[in-house]
């Protein structure tokens, strides 16, 4: 092997057991280091070779051949001509035509970068073959020039979110600790009281339902906060919203309303930009259409009103075509499958929603998963994606605002990684619609093109106070998507009159109104972090995103932070074990461009009041004052015991 000042390997002449056919390879180096070459051996196929270096791993793959006649034959050379790949893309971009079989005469050598190789340099100098043929002169293969490798990404340019503030090993230790203890006192207390109305009758020779675990935590740990989920509401979700107060008289068996209506400050809905519907418009859709259309879109479920949704929707998000869905989850789960197949390799975010998660297991493609928001793990999966050479699509699949976590998809470093290595993206923005100064979502606050994104999900039922979702992208992907996607062909389509309420939604958002909503959000979501951050407690998120999680990490603690704001009038989301981690349960919060500075203030005093009751001040990053917290802690146990005494 010959390599020149610039670091680049010239030629490579390996000798090939199909035929006496010269194999040309070039290659770029990124370290001093000599490389060597080592066989690996493969039955039945032409061999394979292995570039080493110290830190730098290539692999020469195979690929087509257009002519091997000789050329130059006065001088006793030969060269092949490589043909260049066909782009592996059909009508949909993540289809590609079927790969042609390939015979042994036809194949010849190219490189590719592999990225780093864990080998040690004394393995590989045990691993030098014995027969490597001379390399011929520099000046034989100045024709001969293949494309560069592709440099790492520079991440310099890229404002990167702030890593998350890590629970610290005490609180660990007492959360894991609390949990078991309770779990085994719950087994007990089966053993010795079990439970008749959960028994299982009339099963001989049936599979249990629930496994005993299961079983367990339905009847004993879940039962316990029961009182937090499900709560039924007798308002619209705006700023506020009323609750209906209920009871139990048998640990949450059953529950008995009280008959006392709750008006709470909202911060558990999605109505992120506040809309209260648009009712003339919706009258009028009822009473022309009907309340539903009874039939898919495929069938007899399409009016003009979906047309012209749809039509304004790509309209207003930059793209050229979109398809609306009557279903939020089913825009997921039903369209992934259509798109994607067996040859696709999907990179998906660690913290990706389950209805991503649900369509890539009916897709049935290959998932590789990055760590949450991490795009030098993303760079480095899809540079070994891209050097195995089997995958005819590389995907990566992340969403625009996380749910539980608060933050935001790293859209510009995606793009950026797209563009070099040659992926597609696929985003869900289901709650980061109303972001960026026109409300357009993580594309609009990043101030990138839309048509970078190869596909662009949403939702219509958080900022457009809804139901459905939508596909939005090239023409060739939403005809794509109507074909071979579940949800056109089978799925109910979007009723009339909820149509309408998202097309009223859509014209507010695109007047300067609707833009006034966007920083009234913005200015919301600022206020009421930094002042969340300004009590000690820990907070998840990106400063403009308007979920905001506050980590309680205890199960028992988000149990009682729920009641004790919702009897100071304040509604709220408790969020824990299995939908998260066992040691970080949380408290969800939702902002809206409709909350008043009032509603936000009386909220945070709730919040301020249970934190210093149950002890959630965890925060590291800003010290808060030592003196005042034990006055406070003093108070709280003078008032319990002065509460306790009165009982007698």
């Amino acid at each position: 092997m010959k390599r020149n000042g610039t670091g680049n390997i010239t030629a490579a002449v390996l000798q090939r057991d199909v035929d006496d056919a010269e194999c040309i390879a070039s290659a770029k180096i990124w370290t001093a280091t000599p490389m060597y070459a080592a066989p690996i051996s493969r039955p039945n196929t032409a061999a394979y070779f292995k570039l080493y270096s110290n830190r730098t791993l290539i692999l020469l793959r195979r690929s087509r051949v257009l002519a091997s006649e000789p050329e130059d034959t006065s001088e006793g050379r030969r060269r092949t001509r490589i043909r260049k790949r066909r782009p592996a893309i059909a009508l949909s971009p993540f289809r590609s035509p079927r790969k042609k079989a390939r015979s042994a005469s036809e194949m010849t050598w190219t490189v590719e970068d592999v990225g780093f190789d864990s080998t040690s340099s004394l393995e590989q100098a045990s691993e030098l073959p014995e027969q490597i043929e001379a390399v011929p002169d520099q000046g034989t293969f100045n024709e001969m020039q293949l494309a560069p490798p592709i440099p790492p990404l520079d991440w310099t340019s890229f404002d990167t979110e702030p890593p998350f503030e890590r629970c610290s090993l005490f609180t660990l230790v007492l959360v894991h600790f609390g949990f078991y203890l309770y779990l085994v006192l719950c087994y007990f207390n089966r053993f010795l009281f079990p439970h008749t109305v959960t028994r299982e009758r009339n099963r001989e020779g049936y599979a249990p339902l629930y496994s005993p675990f299961e079983q367990v935590f339905s009847q004993y740990v879940y039962r316990r906060g029961r009182i937090c989920y499900n709560r039924p509401v007798c308002s619209a979700p705006h700023s506020d919203i009323t609750l209906m107060e209920r009871t139990s008289d048998d640990y949450n068996w059953t529950f008995r309303f009280t008959g006392r209506e709750l008006k709470c400050v909202n911060l558990g809905s999605y109505n992120y930009l506040g809309y209260r519907g648009g009712k003339a418009e919706v009258e009028a859709a009822t009473r022309r259409y009907g309340l539903a259309l009874s039939s898919p879109r495929a069938e007899l479920g399409s009016c003009p009103l979906h047309a012209q949704l749809e039509i304004e929707l790509a309209d207003f998000l930059g793209v050229e075509a979109a398809m609306v869905i009557g279903n939020g989850f089913s825009a997921n789960s039903l369209t992934l499958p259509g798109l994607l197949d067996p040859g696709a390799l999907v990179l998906s975010d660690a913290k990706n929603h389950a209805s991503l998660r649900l369509g890539l297991r009916l897709g049935r493609v290959a998932v590789r998963v990055f760590r949450h928001n991490d795009m030098r793990h993303l760079e480095q999966l899809a540079r070994q994606a891209r050097a195995e050479g089997r995958w005819e699509k590389i995907v990566v699949v992340m969403e625009g605002v996380y749910s539980m976590e608060g933050s935001i998809g790293m859209l510009p470093a995606a793009i950026a990684l797209k563009k070099q290595l040659g992926l597609h993206i696929y985003i869900d923005e289901a709650h980061s619609i109303g972001l960026g100064p026109r409300g357009r979502g993580v594309t609009d606050m990043y101030g990138v093109n839309p048509r970078d994104v190869d596909v662009l999900m949403g939702t219509f039922t958080k900022s457009f106070v809804g139901m459905g979702g939508y596909i939005a992208g090239s023409r060739a992907l939403v005809s794509r998507v109507r074909a071979h996607g579940h949800a056109h062909t089978y799925a109910q389509s979007m009723p009339p009159p909820v149509v309408a309420q998202v097309l009223s939604a859509l014209h507010d958002l695109r007047a300067p109104s609707g833009q006034a909503r966007a920083a009234a959000l913005r200015d919301n979501t600022r206020y009421f972090r930094e002042r969340l951050r300004a009590m000690g407690v820990v907070i998840y998120g990106h400063p403009q995103s308007p979920v905001v999680p506050m980590m309680v990490y205890s199960l028992s603690k988000m149990v009682a932070c729920v009641k004790q704001l919702t009897a100071a009038e304040v509604a709220s989301v408790g969020v824990c074990f299995p939908a998260t981690p066992l040691y970080q349960a949380r408290m969800r919060f939702c902002i809206s461009a409709a909350h008043t500075r009032e509603q936000l203030d009386k909220a945070l005093a709730a919040i301020e009041d249970v934190a210093d009751e149950l002890g959630l001040r965890y925060s590291r990053l800003k010290p808060v004052s030592t003196t005042t917290s034990i006055y406070k802690v003093l108070a709280i146990c003078f008032e319990k015991t002065r509460k306790v005494m009165d009982l007698f």
